[in-house]
Order: C-alpha cells, then sequence, then structure tokens
C-alpha cells in the first residue's frame, strides 16, 4: 500500500486566548486577589515551524525551573518520517506504520466521551458569541480551550463550586471529569514533526501561601500541569508568566500575553493553552490569488481572494452552506461557514445544526459536487470576557466570595476567594499554505465513481464563520470573520 493510501484511509477514522480569571481573597480589611489565567492557543499554522521547542522542556529554562513546584511530563507521540515519498515507502515503512498506528491509536482515545463536549460546544458558542457587542467584530474562540481551563477550575474547588462546573461539562463527578480529560487532551495532543496540537496547563501561586502538594501533584498527572511559586507583583514573576505564554502560543499572541501581570494582591493564576499547526493538504496556488471585494461589517474592502477548484461535499441547511477542508497528515480540518443571504452569524451560531456540525456531532445535509471556492486570506484576532457567558451556563458560585470554594488548592483553611475575571485572547489566519492560529483542525476522499454533474461556486465575500477541527472533530477554535 502506498504512502497516500494509507493516508487517505486514515481519513476515514471517525473522528492561545488567554483566559484569565482572577480570584479574589478578602481578609479583614485588606484584600487578596487570586487570579488563574486560562490561556488559549489555538493555532492553525501554515507554516510549519521547525526547531523550536514550545516551553514544553522546563529542564532547559533555568530561570523558570526556580519557580517550578511540579513539572508536567507531556505525552510523547511516534514521528512522522520526514522524507517519506511513494518513491521511498519502502525504506521508511516501519517508521512510518509506527506513526500511522499512533494516530489511529489516539484518535480512538476519545470514544466514550464525546458527548459531553458535543453538549458543552452547543452551549457555550452562543453563550460566548452571541453578544450584541460582538455582531461587527471579529472574534476568535476555542472551545478546547475553554473545556480544559473550566475543567482545571474543577479540580481546584470543590462543594457547589465544583459541582456546578461538572454539570456544565457533562461529568457526573471529578474522577468521570478527569477520565474524560484524559481522552480528549491525548486524543487531540500531537508533536511529531509534522502536525503540533499542543495543550499546556500552569498554576501559579503566590510564596506567601501553603499550597496543597497533593493537588500540585494530580494536576500534573491528571491534566499535564506544571506549577510555579514566588513573588506576585514582582517584574521578575511577571515576566516568567509572559514568557510562559509567548512560548506556548509559538508566539502568535505576543501583544496579549504581554498584558498579563499578577498584582501584588495576587495569590494564584491558573494558564491553560491550545497551539494547532498544520498545512493544507492541497495548498491553494498563488497564482490564482486575485483581489476582490469583500463585503464586511464594517464596508466593502479590496482582500486578496484565494481559489480553489474541488470535487468534494457541500453541506447545506436552511440558513447556512459550508465546505470542509483538510490539513495534511492527520492534522484535522476547517470548515468554511457562509450563512445565507439576509442571515446574520449570529443567527447561524444558535442553529442547531450548525451548532451540531461544529461540535463535530453530526454534518447537516451534503451533495458530492463540484466546488469553486473563493475565500479571502484573513488575520484576526479578539480578546473576550467571558464572565457573563459562564454565569449564563450555570457556573455562578465561583463569583461569589461567600460560596466559592477554592480548599483543594491550600493547606490552610482560606476563605474569601472567588473568580474576579476571565478573558479570553485568541487569533487565526490563514494563507495559500495553510493556517496559522493562536489562543492563547485532511482532504477527504470521497466516493470513486463519476465525477459530479452539479458545481457550486462557495464565494465567501460576506461575512463568514470558521471552525478548525482535530481529526477527531473536535473544534479546536471557532472564528467570526465580519472583516478582513
Amino acid at each position: 500500500m502506498k504512502n497516500e493510501d494509507l493516508i487517505n484511509a486514515v481519513g476515514k477514522i471517525d473522528d492561545r486566548i488567554v483566559e484569565d480569571v482572577s480570584l479574589t481573597r478578602k481578609k479583614r480589611k485588606k484584600q487578596k486577589s487570586l487570579w488563574v489565567k486560562i490561556t488559549a492557543v489555538a493555532a492553525c499554522v501554515c507554516l510549519i515551524i521547525s526547531g523550536v521547542w514550545f516551553g514544553h522542556d522546563f529542564g532547559s529554562d533555568t530561570s523558570l525551573s526556580a519557580y517550578a513546584i511540579e513539572t508536567a511530563k507531556y505525552p510523547e507521540t511516534a514521528q512522522y518520517p520526514q522524507n517519506i515519498s511513494d518513491d521511498n515507502y519502502e525504506h521508511y515503512e516501519d517508521s512510518y506504520d509506527s506513526w500511522f498506528n499512533d494516530v489511529r491509536e489516539r484518535t480512538g482515545l476519545i470514544k466514550g466521551h464525546e458527548k459531553p463536549i458535543y453538549s458543552f460546544v452547543r452551549e457555550a458558542l452562543p453563550a460566548f458569541l452571541n453578544d450584541e457587542k460582538l455582531k461587527d467584530e471579529n472574534v476568535v474562540f476555542s472551545p478546547l480551550n475553554v473545556y480544559m481551563a473550566l475543567s482545571l477550575l474543577a479540580e481546584s474547588t470543590d462543594g457547589e463550586s465544583r459541582q456546578q462546573i461538572l454539570e456544565l461539562l457533562g461529568a457526573d463527578n471529578i474522577e468521570k471529569l478527569r477520565e474524560s480529560v484524559s481522552a480528549v487532551w491525548n486524543s487531540t495532543y500531537r508533536d511529531d514533526g509534522s502536525v503540533k496540537r499542543l495543550l499546556s496547563n500552569s498554576v501559579w501561586l503566590s510564596e506567601e501561601l501553603e499550597y496543597n502538594k497533593e493537588t500540585m501533584k494530580l494536576l500534573a498527572e491528571k491534566y499535564y500541569t506544571s506549577s510555579f511559586k514566588g513573588e506576585m507583583g514582582s517584574d521578575e514573576y511577571n515576566k516568567e508568566l509572559q514568557k510562559w505564554l509567548s512560548e506556548e502560543t509559538g508566539g502568535l499572541l505576543d501583544d496579549y500575553a504581554a498584558e498579563e501581570e499578577f498584582s501584588a494582591q495576587t495569590v494564584l493564576a491558573l494558564a491553560s493553552t491550545v497551539f494547532f499547526s498544520g498545512k493544507w493538504d492541497v495548498e491553494f496556488s498563488k497564482s490564482e490569488t486575485a483581489l476582490d471585494i469583500f463585503h464586511g461589517a464594517d464596508g466593502d474592502k479590496e482582500a486578496e481572494f484565494m481559489k480553489a477548484q474541488a470535487e468534494d461535499y457541500y453541506f447545506y441547511s436552511d440558513n447556512f452552506s459550508a465546505y470542509r477542508r483538510y490539513f495534511k497528515n492527520q492534522a484535522g480540518s476547517m470548515y468554511f461557514i457562509l450563512p445565507d443571504e439576509g442571515v446574520s452569524v449570529n443567527e447561524v451560531l444558535s442553529d442547531s445544526a450548525a451548532l451540531k456540525m461544529i461540535s463535530g456531532e453530526k454534518e447537516p445535509s451534503g451533495k458530492y459536487l463540484k466546488i469553486n471556492l473563493s475565500v479571502p486570506k484573513f488575520d484576526i484576532s479578539s480578546r473576550l470576557d467571558l464572565r457573563d457567558g459562564v454565569k449564563k451556563l450555570g457556573i455562578t458560585d465561583v463569583f461569589d466570595d461567600g460560596k466559592a470554594d477554592f480548599s483543594p488548592m491550600f493547606s490552610d483553611d482560606i476563605t474569601g476567594i472567588y473568580v474576579d475575571k476571565i478573558n479570553h485572547s485568541a487569533r487565526i489566519k490563514i494563507d495559500e499554505e495553510g493556517c496559522e492560529a493562536a489562543a492563547f483542525t485532511t482532504m477527504m476522499e470521497a466516493g470513486k465513481g463519476a465525477p459530479p454533474d452539479e458545481t457550486v461556486d462557495f464565494v465567501l465575500d460576506r461575512p463568514f464563520i470558521v471552525c478548525i477541527s482535530d481529526n477527531n472533530g473536535l473544534p479546536l477554535f471557532v472564528g467570526v470573520v465580519n472583516n478582513v
């Protein structure tokens, strides 16, 4: 079997945003804030960056090692043979088979844990993106990152505070959540020399408080979380946080990372990142790229449109149509979702068929057609305050200093801690080679037979939605392109 045949076979397997949660501790008249930073980096990167390790080896970083309590050991992934081709496949057959089997095994780890993720995505997208204030803005959101961040928050809390988070995440108890987090993490995580889908968590503690050592060990083992302890408010500790965020997001969110810092009153910070990198399975030809008009929310503007022709599935529903384009070597895929004329982006983000497609649960109706694709090159980013959305989803106690329970994090009996702020920053950009995104998604071989008779022009020249998914269909990032 040739290399290409094996890749196609894998394709039929079922399938950084910066969040920052500030927690504040009150004691007598003096107030201390407990700050949880959740960083999501969703990067679908067209440029494969070689020779760069995005902050996963703290042993080489002496400055950060000085603050380390527990260091997460990330899962190893079989490496893709870099020089493989149809002509020399036999020479690389063993290493290719090792990589292929590793991808297949990891893809299957999510089985049995999909329903809670589907449910969370269907609830989260309207809660966080259907905001009147965002209707004309570009927005990037990472469902996977927020799911991971809230899971970390659940493990950091107890009592009703934890129960509210578990209910949103669809877990009967904390043990079930740990199982789901492990399944999602290990099915998503890849660093094989061809694809980067990296997830990272960290806890930042104040040196003034005694932390719970068992909790730090559990977070390292179950959530791949590294923990650190230092002087809150100091320039040195702030720089280490900013450096960690920058490294874990491949430098794509440096401007947002530079805004993150501890105050002297901070007692705790949580950070979670997602980084995705992959090339298009079939690149756009640069010679076909041409200027055209994008009818954006802020008016008509000239933009570079990438052109491609494909024989593939064209999806459609009552309010939208969609096309899915794959990345190489099972990196994932990107949905381009175009609302029908007269239908707003927000209406589509509340449409059950669209939400099921984005979540990876179910594709809408589709036809195998000749597709003339025209999509603008774009680079979009956003920073969102997620507090109101989290409250809408039923998580309220963590925002109340009289009800929030963060006892698992500390050795001392500390009360009065509550979530003060949750921010989410993210970025996506695409060009002819692929996609680059940070917050801080293989080409599907359709059935053999006669080519399709019908042709559709799929021109994304007005506001549209994109969704980057892993090879299980789980949404890593969702972006709303209102302007280019």
